[in-house]
């Protein structure tokens, strides 16, 4: 049984009993804020009797109930443990959270786990109150409505995962506010607005997947400022307007840029060449022009360039085929692109070349490029 002494002007002593300590110690913050908004008499009674626990904090419980019945917890696939007491020391199913041995602040809610779990309903606000938590997987259930603005309170989030849902609205500017997070999926929904500027702000960030929704915009040039990014889709999103902007060029551990089927516009930046880690690039289906880039041929580890479907001219840049590498590349380009002569022994290394089925390309010139680099 534990006594606490309130901050502020009241000069309570705080006891704790137990059978090997008596110390002095403060109330938790959160439950002194609900004592000091009691009524009255309540409010003004000179000692207060709490028991502490070594479960989550009264408003981490709260946030987890709001969640339950935002979301037709009745009828989950797995709902075993929630709402029986406290969800740390009762096992709620996909609730994680820290180890608690005779700690006076009790357990935090770590992690929710709950994909493919058969979640209807909407995210409740009350999900900002979960101050501690660092995972929140909630991918492939039938949730609707907003990303509730009060996520950027989850500051210690490292990991948000909505993608296969239902969700609508704008992904809040708030977002921005969580500098610790490293991967934000959010594919597969039904967003809309801008991609907000605020995620250059996310100086932890190594994987943005916001593929398939209905964003519009540009890329806001602040893309830049992530130098931690290592896997950029945003493919499928076909409001999605403006050019590459050149900042792309800073993201130096990028691996995977995905920008296919989209309305972008404008060349394609020479900064792409920057891009040393690059694997992946796939930018077809979209209304770029111009020609390809030299500085692609700069992309030693390039596996996967596709650009067909846009409205580029000029040559390929042979010095792309001169490479060295063992995986080869698998090349997209349109018809009115020349490969180099086979002889030349530039094709060697490479695994498949095709040239994008459209008027004008030959069924000998197609087959005679494959068997060209499978010679």
């Amino acid at each position: 049984m534990n006594f606490f002494l309130l901050s502020g002007t009241q000069f309570f002593f705080n006891i704790v009993l137990s059978p090997n300590i008596s110390r002095i110690q403060r109330i938790n913050p959160e439950v002194e804020m609900m004592i000091h908004h009691l009524p009255p008499p309540l409010s003004i009674a000179a000692v207060f009797l709490v028991f502490a626990s070594p479960g989550a904090s009264v408003l981490e419980r709260q946030a987890l109930v709001e969640l339950y019945e935002s979301t037709d917890g009745g009828n989950w696939k797995n709902s075993s443990g929630w709402l029986t007491g406290d969800p740390c020391e009762n096992d709620w199913f996909g609730v994680t959270c820290t180890s608690c041995n005779n700690c006076t602040e009790g357990a935090r809610v770590l992690s929710l786990d709950l994909y493919d779990n058969s979640l209807r309903g909407t995210i409740p606000t009350e999900i900002g109150n979960l101050a501690f938590l660092e995972g929140i997987d909630l991918y492939s259930n039938r949730l609707t409505g907003t990303i509730p603005t009060e996520i950027g309170n989850a500051t210690a989030l490292e990991r948000l995962d909505l993608l296969l849902n239902f969700l609508t609205g704008t992904i809040p500017t708030e977002i921005g506010y969580l500098t610790s997070l490293e991967r934000l999926d959010a594919d597969d929904n039904d967003l809309t607005g801008t991609i907000p500027t605020e995620i250059g702000n996310m100086d932890s960030l190594e994987v943005l997947y916001l593929h398939s929704n209905v964003l519009t915009g540009t890329i806001p040039t602040e893309i830049g400022n992530v130098d931690t990014l290592e896997l950029f889709y945003a493919d499928y999103n076909l409001q999605l307007n403006g050019t590459i902007p050149t900042e792309i060029g800073n993201l130096k551990a990028l691996q995977a840029l995905r920008l296919y089927w989209t309305g972008l516009n404008g060349t394609i930046p020479t900064e792409i060449g920057y891009l040393t880690d690059l694997v992946d690039l796939r930018l077809q289906r979209n209304q770029l022009t111009g020609s390809i880039p030299t500085e692609i041929a700069n992309l030693k580890d390039l596996v996967y360039l596709y650009v067909d479907y846009n409205y580029l001219n000029g040559n390929l840049p042979t010095a792309i085929f001169d490479r060295s590498i063992a995986e080869g590349l698998l090349l997209r380009a349109e018809p009115q692109y020349s490969l180099p002569n086979p002889d030349a022994g530039l094709l060697s290394a490479w695994e498949w070349v095709g040239v994008a089925a459209g008027v004008g390309v030959s069924l000998p010139f197609l087959i005679a490029s494959i068997l060209a680099c499978t010679s």
